[in-house]
C-alpha cells in the first residue's frame, strides 16, 4: 500500500485530452461494446485528472510516490524543526535508542537494501512514471509539456488549490520532485 503520485503537465489549453490519448484511448475503447464506448471514454478522460484554468493537467498517476533520499531526510528534518524544542527532544531520544530488530524486519531490510535501498526505490519510481506517461500518451508527450526543469511529481496527499501552472508549482514543489521530461525508459 502506498501513496499515489500526481504530476503537473503544462498543457496548452488548445490541446484536448482526447487528442493526447490517441492510440491508447482508441485501443482501450475498441475492446468494448459500441453502446458502452461513450460512457467509458468520458470516464477515462475525467479519471486522468483535472485541468487548471490555464490548461495545466494534474495527472493522476497509478505509481506510488517514492521520493529520493534527500527529500525524505528534508521532510523528517522539517517536521522535527517545526516541533521546535519538542522536535529537538525527539531527535535526541531517537539518537540514543539501541534495539535489536526482529528477524522478519532484518530480512525485509536486507531485501530492501539489496534492491538499492531508498535510491533504488526512487529509480524504480522514476522508471515507472516514465513507462506510464509513455504508455498513456505516446508521441503526444512532446506537445503536452514544456518546462525545462522536467515534470513535477508530488504525493496525492498534498492539497493544491492553485488555478495556474506557476501557482501550482509554487504550492507543491516543496513536497515533490522534478523528473526528467520527456521521460526515457531504460532498455
Amino acid at each position: 500500500m502506498g501513496i499515489d503520485t500526481r504530476l503537473l503537465l503544462r498543457m496548452p489549453s488548445t490541446l484536448s485530452l482526447e487528442d493526447c490519448f490517441g492510440e491508447w484511448l482508441r485501443l482501450a475503447l475498441a475492446e468494448m461494446p459500441e453502446e458502452q464506448r461513450g460512457a467509458m471514454k468520458a470516464m477515462m478522460l475525467t479519471g486522468v485528472g483535472p485541468r487548471l484554468a490555464d490548461g495545466t493537467l494534474v495527472f493522476h498517476s497509478n505509481v506510488h510516490f517514492a521520493p529520493p533520499r534527500q527529500a525524505l531526510e528534508r521532510g523528517v528534518a522539517d517536521m522535527l524543526n517545526a516541533l521546535g524544542a519538542e522536535g529537538a527532544a525527539v531527535r535526541d531520544a531517537l539518537a540514543g535508542i539501541k534495539f535489536e530488530p526482529a528477524p522478519e524486519f532484518k530480512r525485509a531490510l536486507g531485501d530492501f537494501r539489496a534492491r538499492g535501498g531508498v535510491e533504488g526505490a526512487f529509480e524504480r519510481f522514476r522508471e515507472a512514471v516514465a513507462e506510464e506517461l509513455v504508455g498513456r500518451f505516446g508521441a503526444s508527450l512532446k506537445e503536452m509539456h514544456d518546462d525545462a526543469r522536467g515534470v513535477l511529481a508530488f504525493p496525492e496527499l498534498v492539497e493544491m488549490h492553485a488555478s495556474t501552472y506557476d501557482a501550482a508549482v509554487a504550492q507543491v514543489e516543496p513536497h515533490g520532485v522534478w523528473l526528467p521530461f520527456p521521460p526515457t525508459i531504460p532498455q
